[in-house]
């Protein structure tokens, strides 16, 4: 989701296209500094 400019576009299109009781799973990287993974002013806040 850190790559995604609009969310709520991007999460409504997934709403559309999920066939019925289909699930997505959205996994982020915590705002926190570590030794891999992207910058943490790319990380989404967890509020």
């Amino acid at each position: 989701m850190h790559e995604i400019d609009d969310k709520i576009t991007f999460l409504n299109e997934i709403k559309r296209i999920l066939i019925n009781g289909g699930k997505i799973a959205v996994v982020e990287w915590i705002k926190r500094e570590s030794d891999w993974g992207p910058p943490v002013n790319h990380r989404l806040d967890s509020k």
